[in-house]
C-alpha cells in the first residue's frame, strides 16, 4: 500500500513539475530551425506532397508527421507536453520495478529524468527528435525487463511488440537502433535467456519495411532509403575529420566494456547488467556523430540515471566500482565531445518577466535572435503574393516558410540541405526553372553556384529587413 501510494504522489508530482517546466515553450516564437524544417515538412505532409520524393529531409517520417498533425509550433510543444507527460509516467513505472525496495525511487529518479530531459540545459524543451524518441523506447524496455522477470511463459506478441515499440523509436531517429542491440547482446552473451529475441528482431524490421514498401509505392522507395539511411551514415560522420577515429575509440571502449562485463556477469544482477548494456549502447549511439549538440544527450538520460540508482544503492563492491568506472569514462567523453549545453535561469526569467508585464513583447522576442525579423518577412511575403504560391529562402531560415504558409520551389528547405545533399545543384536549377515571386536572401549566407549573381540579374530588391533581401521578380512587379 505505502508503494502505491507514494507511486501516485511521485507520478503528480511529476506531471505538474513537467507541466510548469514546459510552461513557456508554449509562448514561444519560432525560434528553432530544427522545428520549423519538421514543420515545414509537415506543412508539404497536409497539402498532399510525398516525403523524400516531392520535399526532403534526412531523419525517419515519424517526426514530420507529429509535425504535421501539430500545424504550428504552439500545437508542436504542446504534443510534446503530452507526449513528455506519459514518457514520465512510465520512468516511474520503470523505477519502481528496478528498485522494489526503495519507495521513494519513482520520484528520485522520475525528478532527475523530468529536469534533464525538459530543462535547457540539454535543449529538453524543444521538440527534437531525440525526446520523441524516448518514448517508445522506454516503453519496449519497460515491456522487455517485464516479461524477463516474469515468471510465466510469454505469449510471443508480447516479444513482437516489444520490437514494434523499438521500431517506432527508430521511425523519429535511427540511433534508437543501438536499443535493439543492447537487447540483442544483453540475451545472448550476457544471459542465457535469447529463444524470444527473434521475435523482438521480426517486430523491429515489420514496421521499417512497411514504410519502405509504403514510400516504394509513392515513387520514393530509393530516395527514402538514401536519405534515412545512407546519407544519415555520412551525416553522423561528417562534423569533424577525426569522427573516423572518434568511431573507433569509441566502439574499441564498448567492446571492451561489455567484454568485462561478460567477464563478471555472474557476480552481477541482472538488472544492473540489463541497465549497463543499454547505457553503453545509448551512450555510443550519442557519441557517433561526435557532434556536440546537447540534445543528442537526452538518448542516455533514463539509462544514466537508473545505472547511477543501481549503482549507489548496491551493497556490494563491484556493481559501485563499475558504475564509478562507467561514469568516469561517460564525463571524459563528454568532454572530449565539447558538448554545448544553454543556461537554464535566463529562459525562466525572460518568460516570467514578460508574463508578469515586466518587459514588452519586443523585449521578450529579443531574447530568440531573429524571431522579430522572421515575422517580419512572412507577413511582407503574405501581403505580397497569393496562398500556395512557392518561395524560396537562401539561408537557414525555416520558420519564413511556417510563418508565411509558403512552401519552397524545391526539394530542400535550407541552405545547408543544398550544400550537403545537392551536389550537382539541382535544386537551385529548380529555382531558376520556376522563378518563384519572391526569394529572400541572409547577408550571412555566401554565394552557391552564381545563384547570387543570376538573383541580381533576373529579380529586384524589393524590400531589406535587418539582415534579410527580399527580392521580387521582374515580372510580378
Amino acid at each position: 500500500m505505502i508503494f502505491k501510494r507514494r507511486l501516485t504522489w511521485a507520478l503528480i508530482l511529476l506531471l505538474g513539475l513537467g507541466f510548469i517546466l514546459r510552461l513557456p515553450s508554449l509562448f514561444e516564437p519560432n525560434r528553432y530551425a530544427d522545428e520549423d524544417i519538421y514543420l515545414t515538412l509537415g506543412m508539404a505532409i497536409r497539402r498532399g506532397l510525398v516525403l523524400y520524393r516531392d520535399i526532403h529531409d534526412n531523419k525517419p517520417p515519424a517526426i514530420y508527421f507529429i509535425a504535421a498533425l501539430a500545424h504550428t509550433i504552439l500545437g508542436f510543444r504542446f504534443i510534446l507536453l503530452l507526449w513528455h507527460s506519459l514518457n514520465s509516467v512510465l520512468v516511474a513505472l520503470l523505477a519502481r520495478w528496478f528498485f522494489p525496495k526503495f519507495p521513494n525511487a519513482p520520484l528520485l529518479i522520475g525528478l532527475s529524468f523530468v529536469l534533464l530531459t525538459t530543462l535547457p540545459l540539454l535543449e529538453g524543451n524543444i521538440a527534437n527528435a531525440e525526446i520523441f524518441m524516448i518514448l517508445p523506447v522506454t516503453a519496449g524496455l519497460l515491456l522487455f525487463w517485464h516479461a524477463w522477470e516474469s515468471r510465466r511463459k510469454i505469449p510471443i506478441k508480447i516479444w513482437l511488440s516489444i520490437g514494434v515499440l523499438l521500431a517506432a523509436g527508430f521511425l523519429f531517429k535511427v540511433t534508437a537502433v543501438f536499443e535493439l542491440a543492447a537487447l540483442s547482446v544483453f540475451s545472448v552473451f550476457l544471459t542465457a535467456k535469447n529463444h524470444h529475441l527473434w521475435f523482438i528482431i521480426a517486430g523491429f524490421v515489420t514496421p521499417i519495411l512497411v514504410t519502405i514498401l509504403y514510400y516504394l509505392a509513392r515513387g520514393a522507395g530509393e530516395l527514402y532509403i538514401r536519405s534515412v539511411l545512407l546519407q544519415n551514415i555520412g551525416y553522423l560522420s561528417s562534423w569533424t575529420s577525426g569522427s573516423n577515429s572518434n568511431l573507433f575509440i569509441n566502439s574499441f571502449i564498448m567492446l571492451g566494456s561489455l567484454a568485462v562485463l561478460f567477464l563478471l556477469r555472474r557476480q552481477l544482477k541482472s538488472n544492473f547488467l540489463f541497465i549497463t548494456t543499454w547505457f553503453l549502447f545509448s551512450l555510443f549511439g550519442v557519441l557517433l556523430s561526435s557532434r556536440p549538440y546537447p540534445h543528442y544527450l537526452i538518448q542516455a538520460v533514463l539509462p544514466g540515471i537508473l545505472l547511477v540508482g543501481l549503482s549507489l544503492t548496491s551493497i556490494k563492491t563491484l556493481p559501485k566500482l563499475i558504475g564509478l568506472a562507467v561514469a568516469g569514462l561517460t564525463l571524459l567523453a563528454i568532454i572530449r565531445t565539447n558538448f554545448w549545453y544553454y543556461r537554464s535561469l535566463p529562459y525562466y526569467q525572460n518568460f516570467f518577466t514578460f508574463a508578469l508585464g515586466q518587459k514588452t513583447k519586443a523585449e521578450y522576442l529579443a531574447f530568440f535572435p531573429g524571431t522579430g525579423r522572421n515575422q517580419k518577412i512572412a507577413e511582407y511575403i503574405r501581403t505580397h503574393t497569393l496562398p500556395d504560391i512557392p518561395i524560396f529562402i537562401w539561408g537557414t531560415e525555416p520558420a519564413i516558410y511556417v510563418l508565411s504558409g509558403h512552401l519552397p520551389p524545391g526539394r530542400f528547405i535550407t541552405s545547408y540541405h543544398i550544400r550537403d545533399f545537392d551536389p550537382q545543384g539541382l535544386n537551385i536549377q529548380s529555382v531558376k526553372d520556376q522563378r518563384p515571386p519572391i526569394i529572400v536572401t541572409l547577408d550571412y549566407e555566401p554565394d552557391y553556384r552564381g545563384f547570387l549573381t543570376w538573383l541580381e540579374l533576373n529579380y529586384v530588391l524589393a524590400a531589406r529587413i535587418d539582415n534579410a533581401n527580399i527580392y521580387y521578380s521582374f515580372p510580378s512587379l
